[in-house]
């Protein structure tokens, strides 16, 4: 049986093969072209939508400048807003200064508000949840000693059950070999032999 080369209609002279050769390059280049230009026009898009979304607020209301409200603020900690609601209601007891403060504060907490900032000014929600969040820790501490009590209970159980079991075995040995030797004594003596 003749191979695909050497039979007579399959030959494939060295000018066709060059030719294939040429065709395959072209037909690369080809492809290669197109992605070049779908991959330009697709950044082209990217920086299109890009723009558009600095434009766009999703649940957020613009109020002023952009830049106030671009960077979050990190949560202040309970501590410190319950002394500044302390403070503010403090300010608000001296009537000169009540009218001022207040308006200030209210137009400053209503911006933070508008722009999706939980504004932290009631003193007796704060105390409430800075208690909350104490008891929370002390039960969780409670749970975890007892967790940890546990756990050492079981783990000297069974160092007590093993050094029983390593005491027992030299006993079991030889009251395991003490019956068989009153096994086979009776067993001889009674003629089962």
């Amino acid at each position: 049986m003749l191979s695909g080369y050497e039979s007579n209609d399959r030959k494939v002279t060295l000018e066709e093969l060059q030719q294939r050769l040429q065709q395959k390059k072209r037909k690369r280049d080809n492809v290669s072209e197109e992605k070049k230009s779908t991959s330009s026009s697709a950044d082209k898009v990217e920086k299109d939508v890009t723009e558009a979304l600095r434009e766009l607020a999703f649940s957020h209301v613009k109020l002023g400048n952009e830049e106030e409200h671009g960077k979050k603020k990190r949560k202040l900690w309970k501590f410190k807003a319950l002394e500044r609601a302390k403070k503010l209601e403090e300010a608000m007891k001296d009537p000169e200064k009540d009218e001022i403060i207040l308006k200030k504060h209210s137009w400053k907490s209503a911006t933070s508000r508008a722009a999706g900032m939980k504004v932290h000014d009631d003193p007796s929600l704060l105390k409430r949840s800075i208690y909350k969040k104490k008891k929370r820790h002390q039960k969780n501490a409670e749970k975890w000693k007892e967790r940890v009590q546990t756990t050492h209970k079981m783990k000297a159980d069974k160092q007590r059950k093993r050094s029983e079991n390593i005491g027992e075995g030299p006993k079991l040995v030889i009251l395991s070999e003490f019956h068989l030797l009153y096994y086979f004594r009776f067993y001889y003596a009674n003629g089962y032999n």
